[in-house]
């Protein structure tokens, strides 16, 4: 998780462990450009037992509101149903659609990342 602080300070990360102490999966929070946005990751064998959407909405109560790019079907159907769940905090957009305001913010990570 260093990565994230050191490219984007006003990052916060929300983690799910296992009672085993295993990182089950992690949701990344991100200020841009005056709204909270949301990246999520949960290890294939966590997933399909909640931990995506205990993670999401533990962050969305936390920063109020939050936006969900969905970028393929399955994350798709999940941010949607978790809209519908929680209506005033969560927004859901199509990645594909909003990449090119992203541009600068996609630049410095891979720039850090090399």
């Amino acid at each position: 998780m260093r990565h994230y602080v050191v490219a984007a300070p006003n990052s916060r990360t929300f983690l799910a462990y296992s009672t085993g102490g295993e990182v089950m999966g992690w949701t990344l929070v991100l200020e841009f450009q005056g709204n909270f946005e949301a990246n999520t990751f949960v290890d294939p064998k966590w997933r399909r037992q909640g931990v995506a959407t205990r993670l999401i909405l533990s962050a969305a109560r936390r920063f109020g509101r939050l936006i969900l790019y969905y970028w393929n079907d399955e994350n798709q159907a999940l941010f949607y149903e978790l809209r519908n769940r929680a209506p005033r905090e969560i927004e859901v957009a199509c990645w594909w659609n909003v990449q090119h305001a992203h541009e600068k913010w996609l630049r410095l990570v891979k720039a850090w990342h090399i």
